[in-house]
């Protein structure tokens, strides 16, 4: 488990929520099954993420109970994941000067100019950027352009319609995520039994 999680103080909070919870005016521990609330309480349990500080989030969908990682829980483990990361987001608006390339060594996307002028800045957005830094130093950059964004918010039911009102925010979200996907899914540090 990460250093400073308390699974036990964790998961007593997450019952005081699912006790809170309803689905169309019925208690979420009538209407969703056991199992899948059993199945939540683990993986948020092995992610060392916590409900109560917006970390992880229960969706229910049918009688399913399931889990949505927030922004700040992607945060929490690409740091666990790395010393060096740090969430930071460019955003590229019309009539910024922006220009990529490529390290012809490494085959990996460069930032060579961005420059912006503060009357750009209430003009739309158009592209977004966000750095990954390993723990060996390697730093990767994760390029999103509008349509990038656009089409993994119609995957969500309802992404495009929060996206409207926080457009900025949903960027910042989905980039993030996007970004740390592989430092966060390759991190090996924890511990697996030997099944011998």
């Amino acid at each position: 488990l990460p250093i400073g999680f308390n699974p036990a103080n964790s998961l007593k909070k997450a019952r005081f929520i699912l006790n809170d919870m309803k689905v169309n005016g019925k208690p979420v521990l009538e209407v969703c099954s056991h199992a899948s609330i059993v199945q939540c309480l683990l993986e948020s349990v092995t992610k060392g993420l916590s409900y109560d500080e917006a970390q992880i989030y229960f969706i229910p969908r049918g009688n399913q109970m399931t889990n949505m990682e927030s922004v700040y829980g992607r945060i929490l483990r690409a740091k666990r994941a790395s010393k060096n990361y740090k969430p930071f987001v460019g955003y590229v608006h019309e009539g910024d000067e922006f220009e990529i390339g490529h390290n012809l060594e490494t085959g990996a996307t460069t930032i060579k100019k961005h420059e912006t002028k503060l009357e750009n800045l209430d003009k739309p957005i158009i592209a977004a950027y966000a750095y990954v830094t390993d723990n060996d130093g390697n730093t990767e950059v994760t390029i999103m352009t509008k349509r990038d964004w656009l089409t993994s918010w119609k995957k969500s039911p309802n992404g495009c319609a929060v996206a409207k009102e926080f457009e900025k925010d949903m960027i910042f979200r989905t980039i993030v995520k996007k970004s740390t996907k592989s430092l966060v899914n390759a991190n090996n540090n924890f511990f697996i039994p030997n099944s011998e």
